[in-house]
């Protein structure tokens, strides 16, 4: 996992109207060049099922047919010289091509400082869409029900009714743990009360974690998920759960095309939310892959 956003933690403001089946990417939700471009020839081939990664190496001018898939698992850095050519075979506009040089130049640097650099102008054209979380904001990670009700806030109406909005949760929280969360998303700027008494989150666009380094705060996090996850398979009814498990042998090869298959399924989910209405609940979706056995 790149220290880029791997964690867009809210979903950027709900477009009108429900999306087809197709994928419908859109460069500036992407902080990583390679998943964007795993995710971008899968929506060509959506509409061209004979488009293969030989055919987009050949037009790039790559020897080798092999060698776009090596870049998009990250075994091989793309030449900012081809850059422009990926750009101009997945048919991005001026700005879209700036961009993606930008991420190319931003995920393959080795110094702290030039990432540092590159990410502020990642923000510089994402402005509106795509929202850093400061040091300080990574408390929104301390416990799971901070985050879950930074979401409920988008469409559930709460007037400091601290009984109702605990009760709102699956499972429910205490109101006092409700009024600790609401108080702390206040403090780190995350939301904000309305003239009409309503609390509105405060931003409409994507939180990210940023280039920081932050792991053991989001895998307190994701423990805190998994947790989550358990108690469900106990008190949920099924129609309302889908939990399976499936155990594999797999080559390094397979289990890295199954990483990749996971992390376009991820920004797949994003996009159904993305173009979903009418919302009236949260939800937690766990995507877990990881090795049973030492090599």
């Amino acid at each position: 996992m790149s220290l880029a956003v791997d964690y867009i933690i809210a979903m950027q403001k709900r477009r009108a109207g429900r999306r087809s089946a197709k994928l419908n990417i859109n460069i500036f939700c992407y902080t990583d060049f390679r998943k964007y471009l795993a995710d971008r020839y899968r929506e060509m081939k959506w509409s061209n099922p004979s488009l293969t990664y030989r055919h987009v190496a050949t037009h790039i001018g790559f020897n080798s047919p092999g060698f776009f898939t090596q870049i998009i698992q990250g075994k091989s850095n793309l030449p900012e010289s081809s850059s422009a050519l990926f750009a101009s075979f997945f048919d991005l506009n001026k700005k879209e091509t700036e961009y993606f040089q930008l991420l190319v130049r931003y995920n393959q640097a080795t110094d702290h400082f030039e990432k540092k650099k590159y990410f502020a102008k990642i923000l510089t054209l994402n402005r509106g869409k795509l929202k850093e979380l400061t040091p300080e904001q990574f408390k929104l990670f301390d416990k799971w029900y901070y985050l879950a009700i930074h979401e409920l806030l988008y469409f559930f109406p709460f007037k400091d009714d601290y009984k109702a909005l605990a009760k709102k949760l699956n499972p429910s929280i205490t109101p006092s743990q409700a009024r600790d969360a609401i108080q702390l998303l206040a403090e780190l700027g995350l939301i904000s009360k309305q003239d009409n008494g309503i609390w509105t989150r405060a931003h409409d666009c994507s939180l990210t974690t940023g280039y920081h380094d932050e792991s053991i705060i989001i895998n307190n996090y994701l423990l805190e998920t998994m947790e989550l996850a358990k108690e469900a398979i106990q008190q949920i009814p099924h129609s309302q759960r889908s939990c399976s498990s499936i155990t594999l042998s797999l080559s390094e090869k397979g289990q890295q095309r199954l990483h990749n298959e996971l992390d376009m399924f991820r920004r797949r989910l994003l996009e159904i939310a993305r173009g979903d209405t009418d919302e009236d609940r949260i939800c937690q979706v766990n995507l877990q892959l990881f090795p049973l056995s030492n090599v």
